[in-house]
């Protein structure tokens, strides 16, 4: 069924009619009577900024302390 529709693929036209029409066709041949009731992410509430664990304090600059990890055993040198 894609193959009818691959040339338009390599000239770069109207990619987004043929991913409408290729998923049109992969419902219609999958059986769907309806659009899947799946919310999407512009409709959900946004998750950035959201806390996502232990946070780590902010210090000034001057006091960081830079070095190479010591611990990390690799096989091959990077």
């Amino acid at each position: 069924m894609y193959k009818i529709f691959s040339h338009l693929r390599i000239s770069g036209e109207c990619a987004h009619l043929l991913a409408t029409i290729m998923t049109l066709a992969t419902w219609f041949l999958e059986g769907y009577r309806e659009v899947q009731a799946e919310q999407s992410s512009t409709s959900m509430p946004q998750i950035w900024d959201k806390p996502r664990g232990p946070k780590v304090k902010p210090e000034p600059v001057s006091q960081l302390i830079v070095c190479k990890p010591t611990t990390i055993s690799r096989k091959r040198r990077p």
